[in-house]
This record gives structure tokens, C-alpha cells and sequence, in this order.
């Protein structure tokens, strides 16, 4: 049996295209990727949406693991996306999974002890860069304590990133 989940496609359409990241956070196995890239996919289908239109990566999943370093993440999907004339849909499962890179074409000695974290990206970092392209809405899944904190909001807060959980 399938639940349709009316209220929350109605409200991931609602912000779609507002040039915020759309977060779904909560527990696990409650549904949020199925929300995501099966009934919100479907209801953008309906509208029009082509299916060539839509990136979808799970880093739960070993065939996506590459994509857990944000930078190769935000590599990938800038390439996808580069005809303009098309709107992109990138949905992201499990971002918690992403992991820091460390950023090597900087001396370190250079940066003051209390700034050494922006020596690093992380998936706010490529996160705040997709949302930028005019062409991609940006939706991501995630369900730890790291997603259930306030820390990602206030990042992408900073940037506009809109959030609610399932």
C-alpha cells in the first residue's frame, strides 16, 4: 500500500525554486528518501518534469561513494548541469555521510589556530555553491544527530538553506 504523504509533497513544491536547500531530516527508516526521490519525483513528473532533469545521489549506497568527498560531489553535479537552458532537481541522500576534505593549496602556517577549520570543505561548502546555480534546486536527506543539530541550519542559514523534518 502506498501512502501518498500529500502534506509534504505539497510543501516541497511550495519551495521549489525559492534558491534555498530543501533539508529533510529525521530518524532513520521513517521515509525520507522515498518522500524525496519517489513521490516528489513522481508529483514533479506529473507537472513535466523530464526525467533526464533529475541527479540523484545516495551515499549510502558503494556506487556513490566517491561522491561522499564534497568536492567530488560538487565536481559531478556542475558538470550534469552545465546546459542552461534545462532546470536541474539534485536530490542528496544520507549527506551525513559526506566527509571534510582538507584544502592543500593553502599553508596552513598562514592561518591563524582559531581559523584552521576553513582550511577544510564540507558539504555546507558544496552545498552553498550548487544553490547558487540558477539552474539547480538543491534537496538533501539526512538523518543523524550531525542533521538533526541546529549546526547545519545556521550554515546554510547564512546562505538562505530552508529545512523541516519528516
Amino acid at each position: 500500500m502506498l501512502i501518498e504523504r500529500k502534506q509534504y509533497i505539497d510543501k516541497l513544491v511550495s519551495k521549489s525554486w525559492n534558491g534555498k536547500v530543501k533539508i529533510i531530516t529525521g530518524i532513520r527508516r521513517c521515509g525520507k528518501s522515498f518522500l524525496l526521490r519517489t513521490l516528489y519525483k513522481q508529483a514533479l513528473m506529473k507537472k513535466g518534469v523530464k526525467a533526464g532533469c533529475f541527479i540523484e545521489i545516495d551515499l549510502e549506497k558503494e556506487e556513490f561513494a566517491a561522491y561522499r568527498n564534497p568536492v567530488v560531489m560538487a565536481d559531478y553535479v556542475r558538470k550534469q548541469v552545465k546546459d542552461m537552458r534545462k532546470k536541474f532537481y539534485v536530490f542528496v541522500d544520507e549527506i551525513q555521510r559526506s566527509y571534510k576534505v582538507k584544502t592543500s593549496d593553502i599553508d596552513e602556517r598562514l592561518v591563524p589556530e582559531e581559523e584552521r577549520e576553513l582550511l577544510y570543505t564540507s558539504f555546507y561548502d558544496t552545498l552553498s555553491s550548487l544553490m547558487a546555480l540558477p539552474n539547480v534546486d538543491v534537496y538533501v536527506t539526512g538523518s543523524n544527530s550531525k542533521m538533526l543539530s541546529s549546526d547545519i541550519v545556521t550554515n546554510l542559514q547564512k546562505d538562505g538553506g530552508a529545512r523541516w523534518q519528516s
